[in-house]
């Protein structure tokens, strides 16, 4: 993952992916971190993206600090999030001016760990980044989930006046490597709105998705004047009981359990990690 892989996206995910996936995620991270940290406390966003979930853990009362490696992304967050400190950076290496209590990194942002040395590289950074017994909450899309739903076909995607997008996921089983795709459709000043208003709001009503995804994958078939780009995030997946390992083994006491809290990680649902720092090994980098 490169800082210019996300700078040409900035614009989409600004107004679709970061809201809602801040909305989807905001109930769950106050169980499983914010409300276990001092209030006033130092909080980092890691791979922010465009910030949203910044003011919002800002607004519980934490001083809240966002690192992205894209610019163009980190632009987009000096806008929702005014109040942040934001960095550019490396999620497996960078450091902070000062400790944290509290890292997030949501969003499946660490699934872009080609394996299991760069993801020890990202929990090290964060280990020296978190105050003794400093908490670290992260999510990925693990294997057995990514088998059973990464088979390329359109996955997400909306359908607006004036632009489309649509994500594809695919996911190889025995490479534990993949993609999702996102094709992006924005319309010249020259060319036609996508239908009524009533036709849109109709095919991005959730009982609808089938018509709108069926829609969208042939949408550049019949908006041949709109101007189109389409790209290719490379995604891995990781096998739940080697990221505990590699937590234990960077410092991190961790359990594993469902956005919902579920202990039992199965093949429809994201794994989220809840990590503290553990006291007894406290400066990982002066100890190699």
């Amino acid at each position: 993952m490169t800082k210019a892989d996300y700078d040409d996206w900035a614009w989409l995910y600004d107004r679709t992916l970061g809201p809602d996936y801040c909305k989807s995620k905001l109930e769950a991270l106050d169980r499983m971190i914010l409300g276990h940290l001092p209030v006033g406390g130092r909080v980092l966003d890691l791979c922010c993206g465009t910030g949203q979930m910044l003011i919002p853990i800002y607004g519980r009362g934490f001083q809240v600090t966002g690192l992205d490696i894209s610019a163009e992304m980190l632009n987009y967050a000096k806008e929702n999030a005014p109040v942040a400190t934001l960095m550019q950076g490396d999620a497996r290496d960078f450091e902070l001016p000062e400790q944290v209590d509290g890292v997030v990194c949501a969003s499946a942002s660490l699934n872009h760990m080609r394996n299991i040395d760069e993801l020890s590289q990202v929990f090290k950074s964060v280990h020296n980044s978190l105050k003794e017994g400093g908490i670290f909450v992260f999510d990925i899309n693990h294997h057995a989930q990514m088998v059973r739903h990464w088979v390329n076909r359109p996955a997400a995607g909306e359908i607006a006046a004036d632009y489309a997008w649509m994500i594809t996921p695919r996911y190889d089983a025995t490479s534990a490597s993949g993609a999702f795709r996102v094709d992006m459709y924005r319309r010249p000043d020259h060319a036609k709105k996508h239908g009524t208003a009533l036709l849109r709001l109709l095919l991005n009503r959730p009982f609808l998705r089938r018509f709108k995804l069926a829609a969208l994958a042939k949408f550049g078939i019949d908006h041949p004047d709109w101007d189109h780009r389409g790209a290719d995030y490379a995604v891995y997946g990781h096998d739940l009981d080697a990221v505990l390992h590699c937590l234990k083994g960077c410092g991190f006491d961790a359990r594993v359990e469902t956005i919902t809290g579920a202990k039992e990680v199965g093949e429809n649902t994201a794994a989220y990690f809840i990590c503290q720092r553990r006291d007894d090994a406290l400066d990982l980098a002066a100890a190699e």
